[in-house]
């Protein structure tokens, strides 16, 4: 699901999803974590430690709405 769904498109797809019980990971449950080569998506309280040599660092935070 994009993260730039509106909250009412984002409610009525996982309505959705619950009603017809299609399995889904929803991200607010836990503490996880996603890296790829370019970046790392942290959720809850999950964290990393990763050692960069001569890198530049861009952070970004959103919150619910995807803000």
């Amino acid at each position: 699901m994009p993260a730039h769904l509106g909250e009412a498109k984002l409610i009525q797809a996982v309505s959705l999803l619950e009603r017809t019980k299609a399995p889904f990971l929803d991200l607010a449950d836990g503490d996880n974590w996603v890296q790829t080569p370019e970046a790392i998506l942290l959720t809850g309280h999950a964290s990393r430690t990763i050692t960069l040599n001569s890198a530049r660092i861009r952070w970004q935070a959103f919150v619910l709405p995807g803000k």
